[in-house]
């Protein structure tokens, strides 16, 4: 929980403080027994390597012997007030920097200078030592604190992306070093990267063209302990808004295949449903689309849709704030809703196969709407069950149809276009073409 959490000790006097509250005796923090005391207050900063609770001690690595900030941070006091220490292990102490930061500020302990010996016994006439004689203290003879020792281990190494996961703003990858005879999880940042795209990795693959990453890991010792770990990869690297584009239009593209949620019967999809059928939960649609007519611009822009105009022109009618898209599979189709003069208009077009555009009239009405979606839905269900020809022949009420004229799709569309709209502009229109269905 706090390894690599920054902080600061104030050694004042002849304590440590980690807090205003909470202080340890300089012998509790590793320093060299000759030291008494600061004169004024000294400030190291340092890096949290490991909190052993059991000890109530903790290691940790000096980043700076100068630190000029004495403000204990919240996130400190936070910490000091959760836990119990009773000692610090610094991993080095560097006798330079020691002397350094402290610039004249340490006092030391001062030695015994007590003579010994029997020459007392041997003669006892010996004058005792003139009070006159000033005795100075010995000069004191600093240790030789061991610097420590560096070394940069460069590790570079493959995986696969189905054994990368894939994390807010980072992907991991796990790899054992030979060198420090252990698995490191090494983490490889990129602020484009999403939680979600873990579930469409292969995907991924497909857009980069490849099935494995390239990984150069930098990995910082200091006296075999890891001070830090960087790592980088040209695959992960090139994530970004052009690649994500293509990693969306990769993903629906499967929408329209064949073989897809083949074990639902569901007639018509929300983006949200499709999405969780595709990915069994693992990615909702907002990853990709927050406007569900983005999809139909897409999925008509990489197929060889035979009614892209119309497409088009639906998507751009549809009050996606009173209702959801909704989609059908098996043939993929589109179930837009368009508002008229005087009525709703629910309409049915298909993305390739050649076939009428089904209508629906329903009335300016919530719970009418909700009524006649759910009866679209069960009748296009039908519909593909049964065959449209035995719903046809019912010349069902609010029901119209307007055809497609393929042998000229220029003039077919705008044929099209003015049927639709004649059709959403006159109030009894349906009545009076039911005859032609």
């Amino acid at each position: 929980m706090m390894t690599d959490e920054e902080l600061i000790v104030i050694l004042d006097g002849n304590q440590a403080f980690l807090t205003h509250e909470m202080h340890l005796p300089l012998s509790k923090i590793g320093l060299p027994d000759y030291i008494e005391r600061f004169k004024a207050p000294v400030i190291w900063k340092f890096r949290i390597l490991k909190h052993i609770e059991a000890e109530k001690r903790i290691t940790a690595l000096i980043l700076s012997y100068g630190w000029n900030d004495a403000t204990f941070s919240n996130r400190q006091k936070e910490i000091f007030q959760k836990i119990q220490i009773e000692s610090i292990s610094f991993s080095t102490i560097s006798t330079s920097g020691l002397l350094q930061s402290t610039n004249g500020n340490i006092i030391f302990k001062s030695s015994s200078n007590s003579a010994t010996g029997n020459s007392s016994q041997k003669d006892s006439t010996a004058k005792a030592p003139d009070s006159t004689v000033k005795f100075h203290r010995p000069a004191v003879i600093l240790p030789t604190i061991k610097e420590p020792v560096p070394r940069t281990i460069v590790f570079p190494f493959t995986e696969p992306i189905k054994n990368v996961v894939f994390r807010e703003g980072f992907v991991t990858a796990t790899k054992r070093v030979p060198e420090l005879a252990r698995e490191l999880e090494f983490q490889i940042e990129n602020a484009h990267v999403r939680e979600e795209y873990d579930a469409v990795k292969n995907y991924i693959g497909n857009v980069l063209q490849t099935k494995k990453i390239s990984v150069t890991a930098t990995i910082e010792l200091l006296d075999g302990q890891i001070v830090s770990v960087n790592a980088v990869s040209p695959e992960i690297a090139k994530i970004n808004d052009s690649m994500l584009e293509g990693l969306r239009l990769e993903f629906v593209k499967d929408f329209t295949r064949p073989t897809v949620l083949t074990t639902s019967d569901q007639p018509l999809f929300t983006l949200d449903e499709l999405f969780k059928g595709l990915t069994e939960g693992k990615i909702k649609s907002d990853a990709f689309y927050d406007d569900d007519r983005k999809v139909v611009e897409d999925l008509i822009g990489i197929t060889d849709s035979k009614h892209y105009h119309h497409l088009r022109f639906l998507s751009s009618r549809h009050l996606h704030t009173t209702m959801k898209l909704r989609f059908s599979i098996r043939p993929f189709s589109f179930v837009f809703l368009i508002e008229g003069t005087s009525k709703y208009y629910i309409v049915w077009e298909t993305l390739h196969t050649q076939e009428a555009t089904y209508i629906w009239r329903v009335a300016k009405d919530k719970a009418a709407l909700k009524a006649a979606l759910s009866d679209t839905s069960a009748i296009i269900g039908g519909m593909k069950a049964k065959g449209k020809q035995q719903y046809i022949t019912t010349k069902a009420e609010d029901f119209n149809r307007i055809y497609h004229d393929y042998s000229d799709l220029a003039n077919g569309f705008r044929k099209w276009k003015t049927d639709l709209e004649t059709l959403l502009d006159e109030k009894d229109v349906l009545e009076s073409t039911q005859n032609n269905l």
